[in-house]
């Protein structure tokens, strides 16, 4: 017997599956019975949580016979309309002979994504240090980006630099843990608290008592309801970071009852299995009434974090007592200021499925997806960002984030779906995760920036036409390499380790500049860190009080003009982008040269309607201009060959919208349409130029 099941919205040469809003995936299941003898016609059906009631209710849809198309003697077909965004699952089985049914075994994901996906432009926001005085032991706050002076780096500044989305750094209470003796803050991945902002990021925090938790508590959040509330009128989605696979020691519990619109500080009462637990709890928080203990989970309810078992692998069954809770590791590091929770996971062990036996790690999913649903419903956050992805089980993807997002519909008028950012670097879980979130943030970045410090036109379209690519283009992440480290000499030279503050020349700006602006404009999810649109350089360092330099020589007026030139011309192409959404599109074609290879990247974009798509044009060569000609992509040419077929002597003339004269004629004279199907589009660039080209008739 052989049975084969999948889909055909792959995406070609992948197992990456394409699946947009308001098309179609289609289903194939071909089967091949071991005894052709038996008199019986097989059925197909596919099993799907598509369109059903919640992610863990499946539906049987009956699948259609056709002709097989390879060595099956059956073959069934179904294809059903992606009206909501989510993610799915389906699985199929027929039916033969007596009414057994044989199962496929084997799984497809997929995800469909709300359309503003498509063309995020994300920046990174540690709200702690974006306004904080340099090398201090100060931190910043929610208030300093709402209502802070013009100098300072507020919601403003991110609305007049074409930014429509905010990553904002792990802002939940993160008190400090002195364990790491170089650390001056807590880690923002050490979370304490997952239903309270950080009441650090609040400007009147020091008039409230620190040992009134509950007043804080209300407060910030009060605070950032606010600045979601303010970044939403400026047409900027906010997303959290968060670190689902750990928490911070000494984390204080509270949940989120949905039936009575409140959260609770220390009732256990939904995550408990059982009446065993409730009565533990009860008994526990008496052995540590009147002590900072009873706040904390890990006394109260270490069923919520993992334990090891004797072998030393990660055990499921979860801890008993505090003292077998243990601070997960990755790579030989600990990451000694947090605690593993108990979900079912464990990064570098296996890829981990949770059995429905499993009770307790079930309950701990639905506590961190009750964590997501109150940040999205009471707070108005739009998505996440998933730190250390690779930790988290396969259900906690294809089901506990499906549940939160149906919830989150019910409860909050007007949404659509989560925006979900994994963090993922194992090949092969990066492939799972490309199907069950919106954009990867990975290392694939750097290939990309790599092809433009070595003016690699090549190196540059390998990622972008590579179809596994499903990562954010951009300038890094908050610990990472910045971006502007790959255009040193040293770093070109094969070197790039530094990581270090340096005082990049003129010239490192401006190829820096050059590589940015060309990828806003290559379009689909990009992403920077707060500083990188001045050029810094220094990494961030999250675990430590204090600005970023540059920014806060910025506010200070003490920035070299060199940077604020780079600010000022990577802001006006984040405009540009925003002004126009077929820029920010992950839709673009190569143009190919005419006569061989220049360091030129040439693109058309998708058009609208009746018009011609815009073509870009980036010098990469840096410190020469460069000149081409270029053969018309097929839409422009499209567009072209329509108006010649009703004029054949019509005129086009071309404006360079990223000019700093944009509504000026570039060409002496205007050109007839038919010579530019003939011969192509030629550009002149001086050193660092991109151009955006808008043809138009006259």
């Amino acid at each position: 017997m052989m049975i084969t099941f999948g889909t055909q919205n792959l995406r070609p040469g992948t197992d990456i599956v394409d699946a947009k809003l308001g098309k179609e995936i289609s289903f194939g299941v071909g089967f091949t019975p071991d005894d052709a003898s038996v008199n019986a016609t097989p059925e197909a059906f596919l099993w799907t949580n598509l369109g059903s009631d919640a992610p863990h209710v499946f539906r049987k849809i009956a699948m259609n016979p056709v002709d097989p198309s390879d060595d099956h003697r059956y073959a069934f077909t179904v294809a059903l309309p992606l009206t909501m965004p989510g993610t799915y699952t389906a699985t199929a089985f027929v039916r033969y002979g007596s009414g057994e049914e044989i199962w496929v075994g084997k799984d497809v994901n997929w995800r469909v994504s709300v359309p503003a996906v498509d063309s995020l432009y994300v920046r990174q926001i540690p709200i702690d240090k974006v306004n904080a005085r340099l090398d201090s032991d100060e931190i910043s706050t929610m208030d300093d980006m709402l209502d802070g002076p013009e100098s300072a780096y507020t919601l403003d500044k991110m609305e007049q630099a074409g930014v429509n989305c905010l990553w904002i750094q792990t802002p939940y209470r993160s008190d400090f843990w002195g364990g790491r003796p170089n650390d001056t803050a807590g880690s923002d991945y050490a979370s304490t608290d997952w239903f309270s902002i950080d009441p650090e990021l609040l400007r009147e925090a020091d008039q409230i008592d620190v040992s009134d938790t509950d007043r804080r508590h209300t407060e910030a959040n009060r605070k950032m309801k606010e600045f979601v509330t303010a970044a939403h009128a400026r047409e900027m989605k906010v997303v959290f970071g968060i670190a689902p696979n750990h928490v911070g020691h000494n984390y204080i519990f509270r949940d989120f009852f949905e039936d009575e619109d409140v959260v609770k500080r220390g009732c256990y009462k939904q995550i408990a299995i059982d009446e065993f637990q409730l009565a533990e709890v009860e008994k526990r928080k008496k052995r540590y009434a009147g002590t900072e203990l009873a706040l904390y989970a890990e006394y109260i309810f270490p069923w919520m974090f993992a334990t090891k078992n004797a072998s030393g692998k990660y055990d499921p069954n979860g801890a008993n007592d505090v003292n077998e809770t243990y601070s997960p590791d990755w790579a030989g590091d600990c990451w000694c200021d947090t605690k593993h929770i108990n979900h079912g996971g464990h990064a570098g062990e296996k890829r981990w499925h949770v059995p429905r036996e499993q009770k307790q790690n079930w309950k701990v999913l639905d506590y961190i997806g009750n964590a997501m649903l109150w940040a999205t419903v009471k707070l108005g956050v739009d998505g996440f960002r998933i730190d250390h992805s690779y930790g988290m089980p396969v259900e906690f993807f294809t089901q506990t984030i499906p549940w939160v997002e149906k919830k989150a519909r019910a409860l909050r008028p007007g949404f659509e779906g989560l925006i979900l950012f994994h963090e993922e670097h194992d090949p092969e879980r990066k492939r799972f995760a490309a199907n069950v979130g919106d954009v990867i943030q990975a290392k694939w970045y750097e290939a990309i920036l790599q092809g433009f410090s070595h003016r690699d036109v090549e190196a540059i379209w390998s990622v972008y036409e590579n179809p596994y690519f499903t990562e954010f283009s951009g300038t890094g992440n908050h610990d990472e390499c910045r971006g502007i480290t790959f255009f040193t000499e040293f770093s070109r030279a094969g070197n790039h380790d530094e990581c270090k503050n340096k005082n990049f020349v003129q010239a490192n700006l401006r190829e820096f500049g050059n590589a940015v602006i060309t990828m806003l404009f290559l379009g689909g999810p990009m992403t920077t860190l707060a500083g990188d649109e001045y050029g810094e350089s220094r990494k961030l360092r999250f675990k430590m009080k204090g600005g970023i330099p540059t920014l806060w020589q910025a506010r200070t007026q003490q920035l070299a003009p060199e940077n604020l030139e780079l600010d000022a011309w990577v802001s006006k192409a984040g405009r540009l982008r925003r002004e126009r959404p077929e820029l920010g599109c992950s839709e673009r074609k190569r143009l190919i040269p005419h006569g061989g290879p220049v360091p030129i990247v040439a693109f058309e974009k998708r058009a609208s309607e009746n018009r011609c798509p815009l073509m870009v044009f980036s010098n990469i060569n840096h410190g020469d201009g460069q000149s081409g000609q270029f053969g018309l992509g097929a839409r422009a040419r499209a567009w072209i060959e329509s108006i010649v077929a009703t004029g054949p002597d019509t005129q086009l003339q071309v404006k360079d919208l990223f000019s700093s004269t944009p509504d000026r004629p570039l060409w002496s004279h205007p050109i007839l349409a038919r010579n530019l199907l003939r011969d192509g589009i030629q550009v002149a660039l001086t050193a660092y130029q991109v151009q955006v080209l808008d043809l138009v008739r006259v």
